[in-house]
């Protein structure tokens, strides 16, 4: 609370919110939407490579028990493919992925589905490797 000054002796007391100017709001700026919109852009064509784009798919599920091919799958037929006593693989899609396996940290079920040339769905204890061929294969990175 204060004593307005205008009151001239007659002791009104005011708030400070009274006595305090209007603040002005800030307004944006046109410089400030040209640097939101290029912020905006450049962070949609950083997403554009993590699409995938125009990816080719794989032919076959190549799947490997020990190093050495049990059989190749083609990826256009669907069919559940039963390896061993506990493991299955289910090819449907265009896709493959191993759907059951008796392995206890279940890493090759949660591998998922894979479709590209060159991914791979692992199970370590039952020895198994599903891998996809056929197509292009894309590169990870290149070295010199």
């Amino acid at each position: 609370m204060a004593v307005c000054r205008g009151c001239a002796g007659r002791g009104t007391v005011v708030s400070y919110f009274i006595m305090e100017k209007k603040r002005k709001k800030p307004h944006v700026k046109r410089g400030d939407l040209v640097v939101a919109g290029i912020v905006l852009l450049m962070m949609a064509a950083s997403l554009l490579p993590l699409l995938g784009g125009a990816a080719t798919r794989g032919t076959r599920a190549d799947i490997y028990r020990d190093g050495s091919l049990l059989f190749s799958a083609a990826l256009a037929q669907d069919a559940v493919y039963r390896i061993s006593a506990g493991v299955q693989v289910e090819v449907k899609d265009g896709r493959a992925r191993v759907c059951a396996s008796d392995c206890p940290d279940q890493v090759c079920v949660r591998t998922g589905w894979i479709s590209r040339p060159g991914q791979t769905a692992v199970c370590l204890p039952n020895r198994l490797v599903v891998r996809v061929s056929g197509g292009e294969e894309a590169l990870d990175g290149v070295t010199r």
